[in-house]
């Protein structure tokens, strides 16, 4: 496409926004040429991104992951976030090693420092749909119910769980588990509360015998 080659970022971006409908690797090739140019707020940068989308190729994620790599302290927060999404959305269909290293990836910007990129990264996660990601999420969870970051990692749990059909088994395991964990803990108190009476019951015993 000959405006491809115009230096008005927005007019770049509505060129690219239309390329996904030829679909072939000339097309692949245009838009990874225009993902490390660098453009005012990502304008380019954004397009590719949804064109990535559209053409739903996964090959395109380490070329994507790369980008995040290089530019995650240098583009806007927006386009950051939106990375993250494109990339857990091209890696649902990867084989289990790659989408496993994917999804660590994802779930490093978890303790990002911007709340746009955490639900960034929640939402890639919940795109990328890999049930290991859930207790991730569920510490996240923890905040008030209106938490933008709490409410994403809601969602992102329940779209996993509804997406994995075994999900719901080890999602029973697992509360299984935290109430053995709730009881040990409380178990654990009474003891303590216990030692402190019997503490007190020797003082007492002590003081008397002392009179």
């Amino acid at each position: 496409m000959s405006v491809i080659g115009k230096k008005n970022p927005q007019i770049v971006a509505l060129a690219i926004k239309a390329m996904p409908k030829f679909g072939n690797a000339a097309t692949r090739k245009v838009l990874i040429s225009h993902l490390n140019k660098g453009s005012y707020r990502q304008t380019v940068e954004r397009a590719v991104l949804n064109a990535a989308q559209q053409m739903d190729t996964p090959s395109l994620v380490p070329l994507l992951r790369k980008y995040v790599t290089d530019k995650a302290d240098s583009i806007d927060v927006p386009a950051l976030a939106d990375a993250l999404q494109t990339l857990g959305f091209l890696g649902r269909r990867l084989e289990e090693a790659p989408k496993s290293s994917l999804r660590l990836f994802l779930q490093e910007f978890l303790n990002h420092k911007k709340q746009s990129v955490i639900t960034g990264a929640i939402r890639g996660l919940e795109k990328l749909g890999d049930s290991h990601a859930i207790p991730v999420l569920e510490s996240l969870t923890l905040a008030a119910d209106d938490d933008p970051v709490a409410k994403a990692a809601r969602s992102a749990i329940d779209s996993i769980q509804k997406n994995n059909p075994q999900e719901p088994q080890i999602d029973q395991l697992r509360k299984q588990v935290q109430s053995y964990e709730s009881e040990v803990e409380s178990l654990r108190k009474e003891l303590d509360s216990l030692k402190n009476q019997w503490k007190d019951l020797e003082n007492s015993i002590k003081a008397h015998n002392k009179k």
